[in-house]
């Protein structure tokens, strides 16, 4: 759709298929879903790249149940990603992000990047998200506006952010 024109901006809260593309996980093939319409405004959060969404627990490989995970549905079990795979996760977003050519927004809610990862979640990792934060801030290019918030994702100050940076990008 956004390649086609049918959006003005782009508000992209869960890029969370970027963890099963890269590390593991059924997704379909979707070539284009970080780079479509690079001018485009957009807003971007981190939102589940914290996890991988994987199958049934049953079904879920052992390496990965040795991990912090917990069944979101009967149907998918996230588990915690590791340092260096949020390393290259964030790497990988970073450099999606500097190939827009509209304007940009990195939102980063530092309480928590899913519903799970925040006080006694039970994949909540703040050092995980030092290591996001700290990659991005090395690798995204000086067009891209980074906003760091002492929020978790759904906080109402996140939303609030979201409603600014919309306001600022999109002018009535």
């Amino acid at each position: 759709f956004a390649r086609r024109g049918a959006f003005h901006t782009i508000v992209d809260l869960t890029p969370h298929e970027m963890t099963r593309i890269q590390i593991a996980g059924a997704h379909v093939p979707m070539p284009e879903r970080f780079s479509a319409a690079p001018e485009i405004p957009r807003i971007v959060l981190p939102g589940g790249l914290n996890f991988i969404g994987l199958g049934e627990t049953n079904v879920v490989p052992r390496r990965f149940l040795e991990r912090p995970h917990y069944s979101h549905s009967g149907f998918f079990t996230h588990v915690k990603v590791m340092p260096g795979e949020m390393f290259e996760i964030a790497q990988t977003l970073a450099a999606s992000l500097n190939a827009c050519t509209g304007p940009v927004r990195l939102i980063v809610p530092m309480g928590g990047f899913s519903h799970q990862d925040g006080p006694g979640g039970a994949i909540e990792d703040p050092a995980l998200r030092g290591v996001f934060l700290e990659t991005v801030r090395g690798a995204l290019a000086s067009h891209v506006h980074l906003d760091v918030l002492d929020a978790h994702i759904a906080d109402t100050a996140v939303q609030e952010r979201v409603l600014e940076a919309l306001d600022d990008l999109v002018p009535a």
